[in-house]
């Protein structure tokens, strides 16, 4: 069996675990700051990678700064108070829905553990925490829904909880009929700035700068040894081989695609804009900005903004293509580009495009792979396509599922080509089967298909949705939403190692892999951290 050895954490700096913070609360007679925070939407107009949870509680210690206990939340965190004597810290969660409800819940946070329990039954979003004194804890709850309630955004229900014991096990939880007390002022905090600006004074206080970062989105190795990567707010960094920072390209949105040309000298990178409300229109998708950069230094060599927003697929020589993914595109498009400028020299019709169902990022492939499909919304009975430049159409290869007798409705996902290696040329790719329930165990995989013809010659089934992919001389490498990293031997599909990956004793999740040969594999987390390191032989574990 092998290990998965960390040698270092690229990236790396205080307070990295909880994303961009939303609210600090320093207590000094506990020595700690319990720090609530988000690491960003995991879905772009080309991709959904949601199935992770997007935001963190932290409890960090005062001196060094350490992050000792973790934990994750199902909504935004909008209050934390800590207990005037216990170790322990109300946590008040939730937003609006978007359409009726607020969603939510109030957290009592062990703080050594970061161990969590609710104290209210049901869901409530919680605006705001104090503790009255050591036995009474306070909170203002916003109304169940906004229906005939134009004061909802605006006001809550105080309500007040009452506990001899706060150390037990679990609490009694409070019951509907409890939660709506007086209605006071208290609209949704305000998020960011005050915690930032803490987070900012106490990493200054030790000698460091406070740099949020969250979601590698890509990562990949120069021949150099030089580390190039693409994360939220930052539109492309390389790192020297020492694993300083050479240059770095700062960009309120960042960059989500990186796709390098044959010579490892510059890359295409895909910086997706946001949407944007219109007077009388609503919101309308923007295109996304699509770059050539030099790896050298950054420089800009080529730009195009696309009609529409775009996802890029490159072959391994080069040629370059963009697809329309703008799901309300009527008349969604393929456009052939030039591998230098960008400019569009072809294009040719193609299905409607559906971030959960067509993402097939297909890495060092010999053609331009897509997938396509019927029905209204592009997505019956989908199949693995190859853009033939030369002839400008679309060739089609093989149904994206294999199991006839399953006939499944799949989804797509990341991928890698493998050369001929004794077991033939094929495509090993990511993917999960639909079902009206969600996805249920064992419905998200990674498949070797033989090429040309597509018969799957191994399979690996997953309960969490794959989330990226990669592949050297030996072994696939999958990471998992739930933080496994999973190593498959590469010509039969038995596993060679599977394990939680953890920084420091605390979970990280990959959304990015680079494989560069010889055993080493880097993993972009979401988080915005790099992890580099080893295969080794020895028993299961991440270390």
């Amino acid at each position: 069996m092998a290990r998965y050895s960390v040698d270092r954490v690229l990236g790396d700096r205080p307070f990295a675990q909880i994303g961009r913070p939303s609210v600090a609360e320093r207590s000094d007679d506990h020595g700690v700051v319990v720090v609530g925070g988000s690491l960003g939407a995991l879905q772009w107009q080309g991709r959904d990678a949601g199935a992770v949870r997007r935001y963190r509680i932290g409890v960090f210690d005062l001196v060094g700064l350490r992050c000792r206990a973790l934990a994750d939340s199902r909504w935004p965190v909008n209050a934390v108070a800590l207990h005037p004597e216990l170790p322990l810290a109300a946590v008040g969660t939730g937003c609006y829905d978007g359409g009726y409800s607020f969603e939510g819940e109030l957290l009592l946070v062990d703080l050594a553990t970061g161990e969590s329990v609710p104290l209210l039954e049901g869901c409530r979003e919680v605006r705001s925490v104090r503790w009255r004194d050591a036995r009474v804890l306070e909170a203002v709850l916003a109304p169940y829904d906004d229906y005939e309630d134009d004061a909802a955004h605006r006001v809550g229900h105080a309500v007040a909880i009452a506990c001899e014991d706060w150390t037990a096990a679990r609490p009694r939880m409070v019951p509907p009929g409890r939660q709506t007390g007086p209605r006071v002022p208290c609209a949704r905090p305000e998020e960011g700035p005050a915690a930032e600006a803490l987070l900012a004074a106490l990493c200054s206080a030790h000698g460091e700068e406070w740099t949020p970062r969250r979601q590698v989105w890509a990562v990949e190795v120069l021949p150099d040894g030089r580390t190039v990567a693409v994360l939220d707010g930052v539109r492309a960094e390389c790192r020297l081989p020492s694993g300083e920072v050479q240059w770095s390209l700062p960009d309120p949105d960042g960059g989500r695609q990186l796709l390098l040309a044959p010579d490892r000298r510059s890359a295409w990178v895909t910086t997706p804009r946001r949407a944007r409300w219109l007077p009388g229109e609503g919101w309308r998708a923007r295109p996304a900005l699509v770059e050539r950069l030099s790896l050298e230094d950054g420089r800009t060599l080529a730009a195009v903004e696309p009609a529409a927003p775009a996802v890029l697929a490159a072959s391994r020589d080069g040629r370059l293509a963009a697809r329309d993914s703008d799901h309300g595109e009527k008349s969604p498009r393929v456009r052939l580009l030039a591998p230098d400028s960008g400019a569009e020299l072809d294009s040719l019709g193609v299905g409607r495009y559906d971030l959960f169902n067509h993402w097939f990022d297909v890495r060092d492939c010999p053609e331009l792979l897509f997938l396509v499909g019927g029905g209204r919304h592009g997505v019956a009975g989908k199949e693995v396509a190859a853009l033939d430049p030369e002839r400008r159409r679309m060739r089609l290869l093989f149904p994206l599922e294999w199991d006839r007798t399953r006939r499944g409705h799949l989804f797509g996902g990341p991928g890698v080509h493998l050369d001929e290696d004794g077991g033939g040329a094929a495509l090993v790719h990511a993917g999960a089967v639909h079902d009206g329930a969600g996805l249920l165990p064992g419905n998200a995989f990674v498949v070797r298909r033989r090429l040309p013809d597509g018969e799957a010659t191994w399979v690996f089934t997953a309960d969490r949705h794959v989330l990226a992919v990669a592949a050297d001389p030996e072994h696939v490498y999958a990471g998992i939403a739930d933080g496994e990293l999973v190593v498959l031997d590469r010509h039969d599909g038995s596993v060679r190692h599977r394990g939680r990956l953890t920084v420091d004793g605390l979970p990280v999740v990959p959304l990015s892999l680079a494989a560069p040969g010889g055993g080493r594999l880097l993993v972009g987390t979401t988080d915005g951290r790099i992890l580099d390191g080893r295969i080794l032989d020895g028993p299961l574990g991440s270390e």
